[in-house]
């Protein structure tokens, strides 16, 4: 089971309800920039609505802790993994019964600086347009996010295809995670999972 929502937006609601649960309630009250602390709030009011629809259970009834590399788990639910992305003006939740990363990014121009830093020659080649510097971006970004790892090796350690279906190389070797990437207006979205994503579990909103 995998599913996503996406949520864009050109200006975030006047008054946001932070879900009551304790530990989302501290690590939002830990965020100092207010705007940044107003999209993460939207963020996990995203998570508390899809754990309601999808898996029936109430935020506030749930345990989440990070593991010791910082990514949160729900540990008094072990068989639901959830993951979080927010850029600006679009944020995303991804629920599966299995490790899951989703990363989402606002399409801009080509970082040629992080180009040559996180990219292999191979994925280079790749690149002839900002879509697909994003792709790759946020392939790399949600590759580490299912592994619940944090970014603990070189970006270049990991290569990307843009073929279908995408595959990846984490120092040379074959990962058997399956990958998702799309672009939806003008935001690049990748999904990494143990089970194939289906387009059709994305539900996208305009708020």
């Amino acid at each position: 089971m995998i599913k996503a929502k996406m949520i864009l937006f050109d200006k975030l609601p006047a008054s946001l309800l932070c879900p009551n649960n304790q530990y989302i309630i501290s690590r939002v009250n830990r965020i100092k920039n207010d705007d940044y602390r107003s999209v993460s709030t939207l963020a996990y009011s995203l998570l508390s609505q899809m754990l309601s629809e999808i898996s029936g259970l109430d935020i506030s009834n749930i345990t989440i802790k990070e593991n010791e590399h910082g990514k949160p788990d729900i540990v008094s639910n072990e068989n639901i993994h959830f993951n979080l992305s927010h850029t600006n003006g679009a944020v995303c939740c991804v629920l599966s019964d299995s490790p899951i990363g989703i990363d989402v990014e606002r399409i801009g121009n080509i970082r040629s600086l992080i180009s040559d830093k996180c990219f292999t020659p191979s994925e280079a080649m790749l690149i002839k347009s900002p879509s697909d510097f994003y792709a790759l971006w946020t392939l790399k970004e949600s590759y580490f996010k299912a592994l619940g790892t944090g970014i603990n090796k070189p970006l270049k350690n990991i290569e990307f295809t843009l073929a279908t279906p995408i595959e990846c190389r984490d120092s040379g070797v074959p990962v058997l995670f399956k990958f998702y990437s799309t672009i939806i207006e003008s935001y690049a979205l990748s999904i990494t999972s143990e089970d194939v994503f289906s387009p059709s579990d994305l539900i996208i909103s305009h708020i």
